[in-house]
């Protein structure tokens, strides 16, 4: 009987490899998120999630990412990561955080540091579109509650 099961278990296994099938048993990762409003991101430069950034090889995918505005004027974003190269694939979660300035609609995010400027957007209870201000790329991302 153990013998069967061996064999079954290495049948399913060749089975995917010769699929091309990727057999991934860990949890999925997500953005982290805070207190406050939350928005996720919906698209980046124009392009639905998951999005694809060139900046150089290896291309950088954004799986997906979120955007936590506190009641204390702070903010965090968060972003799953993946690039592709000869050593594999890897995937990571990155944050971001600082402080944010709202007037009326118009929305600025400074780094921690408080003195740069790393967002510009605007806000609205619904929803948010940002620009990057660290890039001559000035890539834009949209998110929404």
């Amino acid at each position: 009987m153990t013998t069967m099961r061996f064999r079954l278990a290495l049948g399913l296994a060749a089975v995917l490899v010769a699929g091309g099938c990727k057999l991934d048993l860990g949890p999925p990762q997500e953005p982290l998120t805070g207190e406050g409003l939350v928005y996720r991101l919906t698209t980046l430069n124009g392009n639905a999630m998951p999005a694809t950034l060139d900046l150089g090889p290896p291309p950088v995918t954004i799986r997906s990412a979120a955007l936590t505005l506190s009641t204390d004027s702070t903010w965090l974003f968060s972003y799953v990561r993946s690039t592709s190269g000869f050593g594999g694939s890897q995937t990571s979660t990155e944050s971001l955080r600082g402080a944010y300035r709202r007037v009326d609609t118009a929305l600025t995010l400074l780094h921690a540091d408080t003195v740069t400027t790393v967002f510009t957007g605007s806000w609205t209870q619904s929803a948010v579109v940002l620009f990057d201000e660290t890039s001559a790329r000035r890539d834009q991302f949209t998110f929404a509650r």
